[in-house]
């Protein structure tokens, strides 16, 4: 307030003159998007294939049937240093 005692106006806003854009205006928009979706998919796939892999290859790895010729043996492995 001023020191007569009258409120003081407001400045207005200004109207915007601008409108908003849609997100996706134009099909190269929704082609980029398919476009790295499609290389997520492909990463994801790729990281699935390695993971499935490494644990096929730990399971071979620790499997002691082979040693005993079927039937399950405990193997000790003496490593000298």
């Amino acid at each position: 307030m001023e020191k007569s005692g009258k409120p003081t106006a407001r400045p207005q806003k200004k109207a915007r003159t601008k409108t908003r854009e849609p997100r996706f205006r134009r099909e190269t928009d929704t082609a980029r998007l398919y476009t790295g979706a499609n290389g997520g998919l492909v990463a994801l796939s790729a990281g699935g294939w390695w993971a499935s892999s490494s644990l096929q290859a730990y399971a071979r790895e620790q499997d002691l049937t082979r040693v005993g010729r079927g039937v399950p043996s405990i193997v000790q492995i003496y490593h000298p240093q």
